[in-house]
């Protein structure tokens, strides 16, 4: 008897919770019903409607905020074309094309390189991408074919190198760091690469992959500089997926990548199974069916809408802001240190 009353009221409790969540959604999709251009807070995502912001030109409203610096130029220190950019501790550290480091005060002068190419136990093969690890001020680099990481001194000096399972770093485009341990991996798009983007954990060398690729191609695609897809802001780490309308966040507390927000504009968006067919040679080629079906792109390319690519500003400028016009005003604010 005990038994069946116990069962009873499990039952009951469980219908209880599922009249509550359908009843919670239905008022949340009627008031997004009723306020489409609103912007709403559901579950910690906002839903910002594109179509209630304005445009604004972001870099010429931010230039008191920009500092200009001139680099040094010597031979010790000729950069070819910028492929990435560090700051810490008053310095500037640039890897260029030619994979080179280069360290700089933040007056542009030059003070040091990071590294040196060779054969030797010491020195790198290539140089993959950098890291810096600033709360022991120390700069990683690493060298793929060696399946190395070399750790050296803000000033230069060699403090260690560890090799890692080179696997951990499949199909990896970018690294970002996001502090002294966690790092976000930006992955490459193909048929055997099926995930947008990776976390690994440097301490315990485990990585774990998020966000699924809405469609992928037979060949290659390498998310790189210019396709990037993370910007940081202080303490926090922001990511755009492909073809998503989502601006997704680092959670430092669960280690997770969850959705921050929604741009809703007028193209539904694409999803999986509006963009199967035959297969891609390139997952850029969906970009052209999802036009084709009148589907949105996504935030990073939004060729649709007058807003123009907020995200992809944020990556080049530094800077995001996008104000609505009505009184309760969202604002998007990130500016690098």
């Amino acid at each position: 008897m005990k038994r069946k009353r116990f069962l009873l009221f499990i039952i009951v409790f469980l219908l209880a919770i599922n009249v509550f969540t359908l009843v919670h959604y239905c008022r949340f999709r009627q008031q997004y019903k009723q306020n489409p251009e609103d912007s709403l807070k559901y579950n910690d995502v906002s839903y910002i409607c594109l179509d209630s912001l304005t445009r604004k030109d972001i870099i010429s409203e931010n230039l008191d905020k920009c500092q200009f610096v001139k680099l040094q130029t010597t031979d010790d220190c000729l950069i070819k074309w910028i492929e990435k950019i560090e700051f810490d501790d008053n310095k500037i550290f640039i890897m260029d094309e030619n994979e080179k480091i280069f360290v700089f005060n933040n007056e542009g002068k030059f003070l040091n390189a990071i590294g040196k190419t060779g054969l030797g136990p010491e020195e790198q093969l290539t140089v993959f991408d950098f890291y810096l690890d600033k709360k022991s001020a120390i700069i990683n680099v690493v060298d793929l074919i060696k399946s190395t990481r070399f750790k050296y001194s803000y000033s230069g000096k060699l403090l260690g190198r560890e090799i890692y399972d080179a696997s951990l770093l499949r199909n990896t485009s970018i690294i970002t760091n996001i502090d002294d341990r966690y790092l976000i991996l930006t992955l490459n798009n193909d048929n055997n690469s099926s995930f947008n983007f990776g976390i690994l954990d440097s301490k315990k060398m485990e990585r774990k992959d998020y966000i699924p690729y809405l469609a992928t191609g037979n060949m290659t695609v390498g998310f790189g500089r210019e396709m990037a897809k993370v910007a940081k802001s202080k303490e926090f780490v922001y990511m755009c997926a492909f073809m998503s309308d989502t601006i997704y966040k680092y959670d430092a507390n669960s280690g997770n990548i969850l959705p921050e927000w929604v741009f809703k504009g007028k193209l539904p968006p694409a999803t999986k199974k509006s963009l199967e067919g035959k297969p891609y040679d390139l997952a850029l080629d969906a970009l052209t069916a999802a036009k084709t079906k009148h589907l949105s792109t996504g935030i990073d390319i939004l060729n649709e809408y007058p807003q123009g690519d907020l995200f992809k500003k944020s990556i080049r400028t530094g800077i995001i802001k996008t104000v609505k016009k009505r009184p309760s005003n969202v604002c998007i604010y990130w500016k690098k240190r």
